[in-house]
């Protein structure tokens, strides 16, 4: 914080620098309670092949970060390729451990 305000100090014309901290959020005020359905659409094409992993690791993280659940975030994954298969429907599961258990299988 020290090495921001140095700079600002030598600025002509200022008469007083004050610092303050970031704004941080409470647990509470970070929690997104909106629902949303949230589908998934996945090349699963010979194409992708070696990179699906990187595929399955993306899905991983931002399905982590999500509040899933039946009454908020819903998910569902579908694969498409020559025709397109459907690997789990918007209600197939009811938790985020689930849907987890489920991508990373």
């Amino acid at each position: 914080q020290q090495d921001l305000l140095l700079p600002l100090s030598t600025l002509t014309g200022v008469q007083k620098i004050v610092s303050e901290m970031p704004t941080v959020k409470t647990t509470e005020e970070i929690i997104d309670t909106r629902k949303r359905d949230i589908v998934f659409l996945i090349d699963g094409s010979t194409k992708v092949g070696s990179s699906f992993s990187s595929v399955r690791e993306f899905l991983l993280g931002v399905i982590g970060q999500l509040n899933v659940g039946l009454n908020s975030n819903r998910i569902a994954v579908v694969q498409y390729s020559t025709d397109p298969t459907v690997e789990f429907l918007l209600n197939t599961y009811s938790s985020k451990s689930e849907v987890l258990d489920a991508v990373g299988n």
